[in-house]
């Protein structure tokens, strides 16, 4: 997708797959080590561009699947990825959230698990961290990635 767009548009509201906003094949990005598979290929077949359109095109159409794959299966306009906005370690620097109750409410499985006088002690720590800090970083991480997996529980149960 262009960048720009991307970077402009409201999450929620890109158009994935809308051909307009794709840019052209030969910009897609697939990493080093398929960049490095393509231009090996390149040197050893005679027609290399139709072969890595080809692979692109199936690769773009992966994404888009993809995209549309994860659209059907997640309630974005669940209030839960307001109230997650706040651990994002910009937002959460800025301290407006002054404590974490209206995400233990949320999340009763977390809050049954940990101290919360403990909790709040932590939350108001975060706000003076150094998130230039890599080891620091990856401990609060692990933490979003643990409330991420209470929540995905929740989701499960909340809509059987």
């Amino acid at each position: 997708m262009i960048f720009n767009y991307c970077k402009t548009t409201d999450a929620y509201k890109i158009e994935y797959a809308n051909p307009r906003f794709f840019v052209p094949l030969d910009k897609i990005y697939l990493g080093i080590a398929a960049q490095s598979s393509i231009d090996e290929l390149s040197k050893e077949i005679p027609e290399p561009k139709t072969v890595i359109t080809d692979f692109k095109k199936t690769c773009l159409n992966f994404y888009i699947e993809t995209i549309k794959q994860i659209v059907q299966r997640f309630h974005f306009s669940d209030p839960l990825y307001g109230i997650l906005d706040v651990i994002e370690p910009s937002v959460a620097q800025k301290f407006e959230v002054k404590d974490l109750s209206n995400v233990l409410k949320r999340f009763p499985s977390v809050k049954e698990q940990i101290n919360e006088m403990e909790l709040q002690k932590e939350w108001k720590k975060h706000a003076f961290l150094d998130h230039n800090d890599l080891a620091k970083m990856n401990y609060y991480l692990s933490i979003v990635v643990y409330v991420n997996h209470r929540h995905d529980e929740d989701l499960n149960q909340h809509h059987q």
